[in-house]
């Protein structure tokens, strides 16, 4: 028996944010700082992205901290978590300053960034370090 590790061909990114401008940036930010086969699917709302949760395989979660129908990432990723994601989660967010983000992985987020530290270095690091992990191991 041969067991062989191969990293997964397409990295499968969720991107929850209520304001459907920020998925142009998004998908610019993705396409330029990933170094492998990339997907961005795009909702703008907890409800959408369960859905998605349910048909696709994705790989990682970039949430927005305020969307319309919850306050903040201490409402919204709960309910990602319960729809079994087990996957990282990251919380995107105009400001990192509040009490509250220091709190973040007692919520089930695994990481935050601010929209000011956005760039396409920060996303093929962040993709880098979280997203590729996801590894399949097959037997030959």
């Amino acid at each position: 028996m041969n067991s062989v590790v191969e990293e997964v061909e397409t990295i499968t990114i969720l991107f929850v944010d209520d304001n459907p401008d920020e998925f142009v940036l998004m998908e610019w930010l993705v396409k330029g700082g990933a170094d492998q086969n990339t997907e961005l699917v795009c909702v703008t709302d907890i409800e959408s992205a369960c859905k998605v949760l349910e048909e696709k395989n994705i790989s990682m979660i970039l949430l927005d901290n305020k969307l319309h129908l919850n306050d903040d990432f201490r409402t919204s990723v709960p309910v990602l978590r319960s729809k079994a994601f087990t996957g990282p989660i990251g919380i995107v967010s105009s400001s990192i300053e509040p009490e509250y983000f220091q709190e973040f992985e007692q919520y089930g987020a695994d990481f935050r960034i601010g929209k000011n530290e956005l760039d396409r270095n920060a996303i093929g690091f962040i993709i880098d370090e979280f997203a590729k992990k996801d590894i399949k191991i097959s037997d030959d």
